[in-house]
């Protein structure tokens, strides 16, 4: 026969229900928190790598068209040759705008073809170049700088 004092013991206590569900709210609030610091820093290194590309990219850029024969051709950093290359797994567009704002030259990398950028001649003394860095997790960053015909 049961007494009535074990009966009593055989489930938990008010005290030790609350301790347990505010243990368990705690650690879902850590584990919250920490999923969230992953993905910013996740987000932060894609943003920085593209960064990293768009200054290299821009500073070729910048280094062929500084020679006037080379700014009038307008030709584009070959990632085919590795002149400038993204990182795994991202993939850029450059589009090149003449001073009237008509898309003078247009490259998408990577392509179907993995052809190379054409070369256009084009004479206009200010060029807008505007970068779209796509990451690998599908944010899109969008970079745009203008050059000016280099000195005779």
């Amino acid at each position: 026969m049961k007494t009535k004092v074990q009966a009593y013991q055989a489930g938990f206590t008010l005290i030790e229900v609350l301790v347990s569900v505010a243990l368990l709210g705690l650690l879902i609030v850590m584990v919250s928190y920490f999923a969230t610091s992953l993905s910013s820093s996740t987000k932060a290194k894609s943003l920085t790598v593209a960064q990293t590309f768009a200054r290299s990219y821009l500073d070729v850029l910048r280094t062929k068209w500084s020679v006037p024969g080379q700014y009038r051709t307008t030709s584009l950093p070959d990632p085919t040759t590795n002149e400038v290359k993204p990182s795994t797994g991202f993939s850029y567009v450059t589009q090149v705008v003449n001073a009237a704002n008509t898309t003078i030259l247009s490259y998408t990398y990577p392509n179907a073809t993995s052809a190379a950028p054409t070369t256009v001649a084009d004479a206009s003394t200010l060029k807008r170049v505007l970068l779209s860095v796509r990451t690998p997790e599908g944010q899109t960053f969008l970079f745009a700088s203008q050059f000016v015909n280099p000195p005779q």
